[in-house]
C-alpha cells in the first residue's frame, strides 16, 4: 500500500507543543498527546504535520509494524506486496475521528520483520471453514512519564481536549469554567438552588446582593431639561479624551541620523554586503555603519552580484546618495553652487544607473541571463518610482536606446518602454520621439517574415495603435511621414471599425504638415505628368488590368485619360513603338469595361491642337490596333468624319481623316470598305497599292532566292505604302512563311530577311506570328535569330501578351534538339539573354542554359586539334599575312603560350582593321577567329581584349564609325559591353566618352558582320542602355562642350530620347546636368519645326508633361548664359505666366529658375497668401480657394531658396493677424466663421512652413513668440467665454505648436507654461505642449497655525446694554472618581484662547526623498524617522 519511495535521509518533524502554566510557576510546553485509533487511512500526503501524531519512533520494527496491523485491523485488509522491503517509507496521514495522524513506515534499513512460523494444528487445509475474524482489542500503549511535556491529566482522565482559547487558572483545574462531564462533579448535581441561581464556583455573600436597580437614582438626573446632564457628561468625556490625546503626543524632537560610513578592508565589506543581503540579519544591526567604496554604477552591480532584496538595494542606494549628497552642504558650499553641485551629482548617478543597466542588457545570450536582468529592470523601475534619479534624463535615455536598439535587443526595450509608457507619451516631444522610433523599427522589420519576427512586428502595430487610439499627438512625425506612412495600412485593418477614425485623423494631420514641408519641384506633379511616369515605367511583367486601375486613380474621367494616352503614344519626344501596344491595351481594357473610348477618340481628333505627321502615324497604328481587337466602332468614326466636315477638301487634308489610311482594310466590313475608299477619294488619299503589295513581295522572294539576309528598298516602295497596306503585305508574308515551314522548315536567311521587311514596316504582331511559326524549326541559327528578335523586341510582344509563351515555346525545342543535336554556342547565349531579362521564369531555367553553355565549350575544347603541332603554330604565327595563314594558325594546334597568343590577337585584330578599311572582305570570319581564340585561351583573350578595347577607344575619339574589332569581340559572344565598359576614367575625358557613345548609341552598318552578327550587337547595346542609364547621363555630361562631338546629330537626340529626355534623379525632378541648348532646341523643334528661334514665352506656352525635360535643361541653360540681365526678366515674367495659367507642368518649369529669382517669387506668393488671408469679402468661392492654394504650392515650392534669409517679418506679420482673427472669433456677433477658420488655416500653414527655419538669433526670438501665440490661442478655448474653435481646428493649432515647442529649450518652455492664464492640466494640448516643472512633491505642504490679523474693535457706549453673560451648565452629581481641577481658571483661559480667530499658513514641503529610510539607526528611538513625527500630530500606540 505504501509505494512513495522511502525517505531515508530526513527525520520525522517534532510534535507540536502547547505552552501550560501551572500554578506561578514558568510555563512550559506539553506535548499533544496521541488521539484514538483511526477510523481509516487518507490517501492525501500532507507537507504540514496535524496538531496530533502517533509518534512510533521508538519502537523497533517489528513493534512498530505489529501496532500498526492492530490500530489498522478495522479498516479491512491491506494488501503488504513489497511495501516490507522499501527503505525509509514518507510518512502516511490516517485520518480518525477528531483529527488526523501521521502513520509512518520503517525507516530503518537494518529492521528485521520477525517471521512467525504458524502452528501444525493451526494451519488450514482445503475444505476446513475460515476462523472467525479477530476481535478488535486496544492498543497497547508504553506508560506515559509524569514529567513528558505533552502529559495531560484531564486529558488522560476525561478523554476531552479543552479548548485552545480557554482561559487558564492557577488552580488544581487550570482550566477556567471545563468540566467535562463524570457525573460526580457539584454542578452535575441538580436541585433547586442551582436551577435557579445557577452554579458558583465560589458562593456570592449575602450581604453584596444587590436587590434594587440603580434607575431610580440616576435617572431624574439624566430626564432634566435641555439635556443638561447629557451635555455634562459628554463634555466630561471629551476633555478625558483630548488630555490623554495630549499626553500620549509625540514632542521630542527627531533623532534620525544617517548611518555613518567607515573605511573597512575589502573583505569586511564583502562580509557586510552579504549580511545586508541576509534577510535573517536585522537591518538595524547593518545601520550602524557603511563601509566606504561603495557608489555609483559598482554598488548596483553589488546588489546584482549578491542578489540583494530590493527594499535593502532601495536602502542602500538611500545611504549611500544621502550621505554624497550632504557632503556638499558639508564642504561649506550653499546657495546657487550647492543646488549645481547636487543636480550634477544626481546626473552622474543617473548616467550610472544607465550603464549598469546597458551593460546587463549586453550580456544577453550568457547564463542566468534572464534573472540578471529581471532583477536589473525592477531596481531601475524601484529607482525610478522612489525619485532616485534625473526623470527627464532617465526617460530621454529610454526614448534613446530603443530607437537605436539592434534587432537582437529590440524585444527587451519594447518591455522597457512598456514599463514606462504612460510616462513617456506625458511629454508630446518625447512621444514623438517614441512614435518615430517605432515606426523604424516596424520599417525594418516589414520585409522579414520569421516567426520571432512576426510577433515584434505585431507588438509594434499594438504600440502604434494605442497611440493612435490614446495619444494621436505622439503619431505627428511630418519629417519621416513619406517613409512611413504605409505602415499605418495594416494597422487600421486591425483594429476594430470604431477605432478606424484614429488612424484617419493621423493620417490626415500627417499628411497636412509634412506636404508643405517636403513639396519639391519633383513630387508636385500634375495627373498628366503622374501618367507619363506611370507610363514610361511599364516594365516586362506588364498586367493591363493592375495598370488600367492605376490610370484610373489619377484620371477618374475616361475622355481625360484616353486624351493622355494618345498623347503620349504619339508624342515625338518619346521613342518606340512599344507605346502604341501599350495604350492599346489600356484603351482595350477600358472598353471591355464598359467606358466609351470611341467618343474620347473622337473627340481628341477633334481638338484644334498642332498636330505632326509623326504624331498622326502614330494615332493610326493605334487605331489600328484597336480594330483588330474590335474596340473600335468604325462606322461611328466615318460618320463623325462626315458630320464634322474631316473629309472636306483641303490641303493638307486633316489628321482625323489621315488616320482613316491606317485602318486594317481586311477588319472593316464590306459596306463600308466602300465607303472608306470614297472618302479616301474625297480627300486625295485614294492609291491602288495591290500593285505595289506585289511588287515588294516578289522582290523580296527574289532576295530569298539569292540568300540574302537583308532586304534593300532601293525605290522606297515598302516605306511609301500606307500602314493599312503594310499590315496586308506583312500578314501575306507570314502566312506564305508558315505555309512553307510545314514542309521545308523555317531557314535562318529567310527568317532574317522576312524579319527585316516586317520591322521596316512596324508590323510587330505580324513578328510575333513569325516567331511562333520558327518555334517548331531544326535550324538552330533560326532559333537563335528568333530568341534575338523575341529580346529586341520584348517590351512590344509583352503588351501583345506572347512574350512568356513565345519563349517556352523556344525552350522547348532547345529540349528536344539538345538530347541528339549538338549545342549551338549563339543558340545559348541568345536564350540565356532572354531568360535572366524575363520576370517571374522558373530559376531552374537559367540555370539549365549555362550548365548547357559550359557543356559546349568543353566540347568545342575537346573537338580541337591535338597539342602535336605547336611547333608549327609558333613558325606560322611569326607570319600572318593573309587569312590563310591565320587559319592554318588555328588549324594547326590548341594551346599557345602567351607570347604566340598576343601576337595572333593582334594579327587578327588588325585584320579587323583592314577590313574597315577596305582591304578585302573577310565576312564572318572575324567572328570565327576570336571564337577560336576563347577556347584556345578564355582568361587570356578577355585581359587582352579589355587592354585593345581601351587602347581602341583612346585613339577612336576622330573616327566617325564603331571599330570592327570590338565589334567582333562582342557579336562573338567572348566578350560583353559589360565586361569591357571601363568602371572609371571614361565619364573625365571627354574624348574617351565620346568614342564610347559613338560605340554604343551610332547605327551600325558594316560590311564585314552578317545580319545576325549585327543584330547581336544591337540587342547588346540596347540592354546596356537600359541596365546603365546612368552611366549614359554622366557620358552624355562629358561631352555636352566637346567641339568634335556632332551634339544635335539625330541619333543624339534619339539617345537623349531614350534616356527620357533628360536624367532623373529618385524623386522624379530633373537633374543638375545642363543640357546644350542648341540640343535642347533641337529636341524642342521636333514638335515645332516651322519655329525657327525659341523664346521664353514660346517654350514655356509649349512645355507639357512629354517635353518638360527637355523645356526646363533649355530654360536652365539660358538662365545661366544669361545671368542677372535684363533678358532674364523675360524668363521670369515667362514663368509666372506659367503659374497664372495654371499650367500642368509650372512647378517643373520653377526649377529653371537661378536662386535669386526664385527668392524673388517667393516673396511674391507670400504677399499674395497673406493677401488671401486677410480678404474680408464674402464672395469665397471655389476658384478664390483653389488660388490660395495655387498660391500657396508656389510658396512651399521657393521656400527653399528663401531659408536662409530671416523670416522674422513673415512671422510677425502673420502672428499679428492671427491675433486679429483670433479676437474675431471670440466676438459673438462675427458671422463669417467659415472664412475665419478658412484664413487661420492659411496662416497656420504658412508657420508650418517657417518652422524648419534654422533657429538662430532673432529667428528664435521670433519662433519662441510664434510658441507663445499658438498656446495662448490653445489656453483661450478654456475661458467661460472664450474660443470655441473645432476640433480639426485645434488639432492644426496643436501640431503646428509642436513644431515650435520642440525645437525650444526647457527654460523656455517653463517660462511659457508660467505666462498661461490657466494651469496645463486644465488642457490636454497644453500638457502634451509643455513640461511639468512643479516638484514631485507639490502636492505636500507644511500648515502652520497663525493668530489672524483684525481690525481694531470699536468701544462700547456707556448705555449701551451688554448682554447677559451666558450661564455655564453645572454637573447635577459630582462624577464618581473624577478630581477637581487645581485652578480653575486654567480651562477657562485655554477656551479663550481656541475661540480666538487663527488662520492656516502654508508653506512648501519638499520631502528629503534620499533620507526617507527606515531602520537607519541602530536602536528604535521615539521620533527617529527623517521627517519629525510631531508635525503630524503623531501619538505613541
Amino acid at each position: 500500500m505504501l509505494t512513495r519511495p522511502p525517505v531515508s535521509s530526513t527525520t520525522r518533524p517534532p510534535l507540536p507543543t502547547r505552552s501550560v502554566t501551572i500554578g506561578q510557576q514558568y510555563p512550559h510546553t506539553q506535548q499533544l498527546r496521541r488521539p484514538a485509533l483511526p477510523s481509516r487511512l487518507s490517501s492525501v500526503r500532507s507537507a504540514s504535520g496535524p496538531s496530533q501524531h502517533v509518534n512510533f519512533d521508538q519502537f523497533d520494527s517489528a513493534r512498530r509494524n505489529d501496532v500498526a496491523k492492530k490500530e489498522n485491523s478495522s479498516l479491512g485488509h491491506v494488501e503488504s506486496g513489497e511495501d516490507g522491503a522499501e527503505e525509509g517509507r514518507p510518512w502516511k496521514k490516517a485520518k480518525i475521528e477528531p483529527e488526523e495522524v501521521m502513520v509512518s513506515s520503517p525507516t530503518d534499513q537494518d529492521d528485521e520483520v520477525q517471521t512467525i512460523t504458524p502452528d501444525e494444528a493451526r494451519v488450514l487445509l482445503p475444505g476446513d471453514p475460515m476462523s472467525l475474524p479477530p476481535r478488535p482489542q486496544p492498543a497497547r500503549r508504553k506508560p506515559t512519564p509524569k514529567n513528558r511535556l505533552n502529559y495531560d491529566p484531564l486529558r488522560k482522565a476525561t478523554g476531552l481536549q479543552p479548548p485552545a482559547i480557554a482561559t487558564r487558572l492557577p488552580s488544581s483545574k487550570r482550566i477556567a469554567d471545563f468540566s467535562p462531564w463524570s457525573g460526580t462533579h457539584p454542578e452535575d448535581v441538580l436541585n433547586e438552588t442551582i436551577i435557579k441561581g445557577g452554579y458558583y464556583d465560589k458562593p456570592p455573600n449575602p450581604s453584596q446582593n444587590e436587590t434594587n436597580s440603580a434607575r431610580h437614582s440616576i435617572w431624574p438626573n439624566l430626564s432634566q431639561k435641555n439635556n443638561v446632564a447629557l451635555h455634562t457628561l459628554s463634555h466630561l468625556f471629551t476633555q478625558v479624551l483630548e488630555k490623554r490625546a495630549a499626553m500620549g503626543r509625540i514632542t521630542a524632537p527627531s533623532s534620525f541620523k544617517l548611518p555613518p560610513r567607515v573605511t573597512v578592508t575589502d573583505t569586511k565589506r564583502e562580509a557586510w554586503l552579504k549580511d545586508l543581503a541576509n534577510l535573517a540579519i536585522p537591518l538595524r544591526r547593518q545601520s550602524r555603519t557603511i563601509p566606504h567604496g561603495i557608489r555609483g554604477k559598482g554598488l548596483l552591480e553589488q546588489c546584482l552580484a549578491k542578489e540583494m532584496p530590493l527594499s535593502r538595494a532601495i536602502w542602500l542606494a538611500k545611504c549611500v546618495g544621502a550621505n554624497e549628497l550632504r557632503a556638499f552642504r558639508r564642504k561649506g558650499v550653499s546657495g546657487t553652487a550647492g543646488s549645481h553641485g547636487e543636480a550634477k551629482w544626481l546626473r552622474d548617478w543617473t548616467v550610472g544607473v544607465q550603464q549598469f543597466f546597458e551593460g546587463v542588457a549586453a550580456e544577453c545570450g550568457k547564463d542566468a541571463w534572464r534573472k540578471k536582468i529581471d532583477y536589473a529592470i525592477k531596481l531601475t523601475s524601484s529607482l525610478y518610482i522612489e525619485g532616485l534619479i534625473e526623470r527627464e534624463e532617465y526617460l530621454d535615455w529610454v526614448v534613446r536606446m530603443f530607437g537605436t536598439a539592434e534587432e537582437k535587443s529590440l524585444p527587451l526595450w519594447v518591455i522597457i518602454a512598456q514599463i514606462y509608457w504612460k510616462e513617456l507619451v506625458k511629454s508630446g516631444c518625447r512621444g514623438r520621439k517614441l512614435g518615430a522610433a517605432t515606426f523604424k523599427h516596424l520599417h525594418a522589420l516589414d520585409l522579414k517574415t520569421a516567426a520571432a519576427y512576426v510577433a515584434l512586428k505585431d507588438r509594434l502595430r499594438k504600440l502604434i495603435a494605442i497611440l493612435a487610439v490614446t495619444e494621436r499627438g505622439c503619431l505627428i512625425v511630418p519629417g519621416v511621414w513619406d517613409k512611413y506612412k504605409y505602415l499605418l495600412e495594416p494597422v487600421e485593418k486591425a483594429l476594430p471599425a470604431h477605432l478606424r477614425s484614429a488612424i484617419t485623423s493621423v493620417m490626415e494631420r500627417n499628411e497636412r504638415l509634412a506636404v508643405p514641408m517636403t513639396r519639391t519641384f519633383g513630387n508636385t506633379r500634375s495627373p498628366m505628368l503622374s501618367l507619363v511616369d506611370l507610363l514610361d515605367a511599364v516594365e516586362l511583367s506588364v498586367r493591363f488590368c493592375d495598370l488600367t486601375t492605376q490610370c484610373l486613380a489619377l484620371f477618374p474621367n475616361t475622355d481625360d485619360l484616353v486624351s493622355g494616352l494618345l498623347r503620349w503614344a504619339s508624342s515625338p519626344f518619346r521613342i518606340g513603338d512599344a507605346r502604341v501596344y501599350i495604350a492599346a491595351g489600356i484603351v482595350e481594357q477600358l472598353y471591355r469595361a464598359g467606358h466609351d473610348t470611341n467618343s474620347a477618340i473622337l473627340d481628341y481628333l477633334r481638338t484644334e491642337v498642332e498636330i505632326t505627321p509623326a504624331e498622326t502615324s502614330n494615332v493610326g497604328m493605334l487605331m489600328a490596333q484597336l480594330v483588330q481587337r474590335d474596340c473600335f466602332v468604325v462606322g461611328k468614326y466615318m460618320q463623325w468624319l462626315i458630320t464634322n466636315g474631316a473629309t472636306s477638301t483641303g490641303v493638307p487634308p486633316r489628321p482625323a481623316a489621315v488616320v482613316l489610311t491606317a485602318l486594317p482594310t481586311e477588319k472593316i466590313p464590306r459596306h463600308l470598305s466602300s465607303l472608306r475608299d470614297a472618302l479616301l477619294a474625297r480627300i486625295g488619299l485614294a492609291v491602288q497599292e495591290s500593285a505595289a503589295i506585289d511588287s515588294v513581295q516578289e522582290s523580296i522572294w527574289a532576295d530569298l532566292q539569292k540568300g540574302s539576309t537583308k532586304y534593300i528598298d532601293p525605290s522606297g516602295i515598302l516605306q511609301s505604302l500606307s500602314t493599312s497596306a503594310q499590315s496586308t503585305l506583312a500578314t501575306a508574308l507570314v502566312q506564305q512563311v508558315a505555309l512553307r515551314a510545314k514542309h521545308d522548315g523555317i531557314t535562318d536567311t529567310s527568317f532574317c530577311l522576312v524579319r527585316g521587311v516586317l520591322e521596316q514596316a512596324h508590323q510587330y504582331v505580324a513578328i510575333t506570328a513569325l516567331i511562333a511559326a520558327t518555334t517548331t524549326t531544326d535550324d538552330l541559327a533560326a532559333l537563335a535569330s528568333a530568341a534575338d528578335t523575341l529580346a529586341t523586341h520584348a517590351l512590344v510582344i509583352a503588351a501583345l501578351g506572347q512574350l512568356t509563351s513565345l519563349f517556352k515555346a523556344i525552350y522547348a525545342q532547345h529540349i528536344q534538339l539538345r538530347t541528339h543535336r549538338e549545342f549551338n554556342r549563339n543558340f545559348l547565349l541568345a536564350l540565356l539573354r532572354l531568360a535572366v531579362r524575363l520576370p517571374g521564369l522558373d530559376p531552374g531555367i537559367p540555370r539549365l542554359l549555362k550548365n548547357d553553355l559550359i557543356l559546349c565549350d568543353q566540347r568545342s575544347n575537346a573537338a580541337a586539334c591535338s597539342p602535336a603541332s605547336d611547333n608549327l603554330v609558333s613558325i606560322i604565327a611569326e607570319q600572318l599575312e593573309g587569312d590563310d595563314q591565320i587559319d592554318a594558325v588555328f588549324a594547326s594546334g590548341n594551346t599557345m603560350d602567351e607570347a604566340t597568343f598576343k601576337r595572333v590577337f593582334l594579327r587578327v585584330m588588325a585584320r579587323a582593321d583592314g577590313v574597315e578599311s577596305g582591304e578585302g572582305s573577310a565576312q564572318s570570319r572575324l567572328c570565327g577567329w576570336v571564337e577560336q581564340l576563347r577556347v584556345i585561351d578564355a582568361t587570356e583573350l578577355e585581359k587582352v581584349g579589355k587592354e585593345h578595347v581601351d587602347m581602341v577607344m583612346r585613339k577612336n575619339e576622330d573616327s566617325a564609325s564603331a571599330s570592327p574589332a570590338i565589334m567582333a569581340l562582342i557579336a562573338s559572344g567572348c566578350l560583353t559591353i559589360d565586361s569591357i565598359f571601363p568602371t572609371t576614367g571614361a565619364t573625365e575625358w571627354p574624348g574617351l566618352a565620346v568614342s564610347w557613345l559613338r560605340f554604343l548609341a551610332e547605327p551600325l552598318f558594316h560590311s564585314a558582320f552578317t545580319t545576325d552578327e549585327l543584330y547581336t550587337i544591337d540587342l547588346q547595346r540596347q540592354q546596356f542602355l537600359e541596365e546603365r542609364r546612368e552611366m549614359f547621363s554622366q557620358l552624355m555630361r562629358s561631352v555636352a562642350d566637346h567641339e568634335i562631338f556632332q551634339i544635335d546629330s539625330e541619333w543624339v537626340i534619339q539617345l537623349c530620347l531614350n534616356l527620357g529626355a533628360s536624367p532623373k534623379d529618385k524623386d522624379g525632378s530633373p537633374d543638375d546636368w545642363i543640357m546644350p541648348e542648341r540640343l535642347s532646341s533641337a529636341i524642342l523643334q521636333r514638335k515645332r519645326p516651322h519655329v525657327a528661334a525659341l523664346d521664353p514665352c514660346e517654350v514655356v506656352h509649349t512645355a507639357g508633361a512629354l517635353n518638360i525635360a527637355v523645356s526646363a535643361t533649355w530654360l536652365r541653360a539660358r538662365v545661366i548664359r544669361l545671368g542677372n540681365s535684363a533678358s532674364a526678366a523675360e524668363t521670369r515674367h515667362a514663368l509666372l505666366e506659367a503659374f497664372r495659367s495654371n499650367s500642368e507642368v509650372w512647378p517643373q518649369l520653377l526649377s529653371a529658375a537661378s536662386p535669386q529669382m526664385l527668392r524673388s517669387i517667393h516673396e511674391s506668393a507670400v504677399d499674395l497668401v497673406l493677401l488671401a488671408a486677410t480678404n474680408s469679402s464674402h464672395d469665397y468661392d471655389e476658384a478664390t480657394t483653389e488660388m490660395t492654394d495655387r498660391c500657396c504650392k508656389l510658396m512651399d515650392l521657393t521656400y527653399p531658396a528663401a531659408r536662409d534669409e530671416a523670416g522674422t517679418n513673415v512671422l510677425t506679420t502673420v502672428l499679428e493677424r492671427v491675433k486679429i482673427i483670433a479676437t474675431a472669433l471670440g466676438a459673438p456677433e462675427h458671422v463669417s466663421q467659415r472664412q475665419l477658420l478658412t484664413s487661420l488655416h492659411t496662416l497656420l500653414q504658412v508657420l508650418a512652413l517657417y518652422s524648419s527655419s534654422t533657429p538662430e538669433s532673432s529667428n528664435a526670438q521670433a519662433c519662441t513668440q510664434v510658441a507663445a501665440v499658438l498656446l495662448d490661442l490653445l489656453a483661450g478655448t478654456l475661458a467661460p467665454q472664450g474660443l470655441r474653435l473645432p476640433p480639426q481646428t485645434m488639432d492644426r493649432v496643436h501640431d503646428v505648436a509642436a513644431l515650435y515647442t520642440d525645437n525650444l529649450s526647457m527654460a523656455d518652455l517653463g517660462s511659457l507654461g508660467k505666462a498661461l492664464p490657466v494651469p496645463l492640466a486644465k488642457s490636454h494640448y497644453l500638457a502634451s505642449l509643455l513640461p511639468d516643472l512643479r516638484p514631485q512633491d507639490a502636492s505636500l505642504a507644511l500648515a502652520t497655525r497663525v493668530p489672524a490679523s483684525r481690525p481694531p474693535r470699536a468701544l462700547p457706549s456707556s448705555g449701551a446694554a451688554r448682554p447677559p453673560a451666558p450661564v455655564r451648565p453645572r454637573p447635577p452629581f459630582p462624577q464618581p472618581g473624577s478630581a477637581a481641577p487645581s485652578d480653575p481658571s486654567q480651562p477657562r483661559q485655554s477656551a479663550q484662547q481656541s475661540q480666538l480667530p487663527s488662520e492656516m499658513k502654508y508653506a512648501p514641503f519638499q520631502v528629503k526623498r534620499w533620507e526617507v529610510l527606515p531602520d537607519a539607526t541602530p536602536t528604535v528611538g521615539e521620533n527617529d524617522c527623517s521627517i519629525g513625527l510631531g508635525m503630524f500630530g503623531a501619538r505613541r500606540v
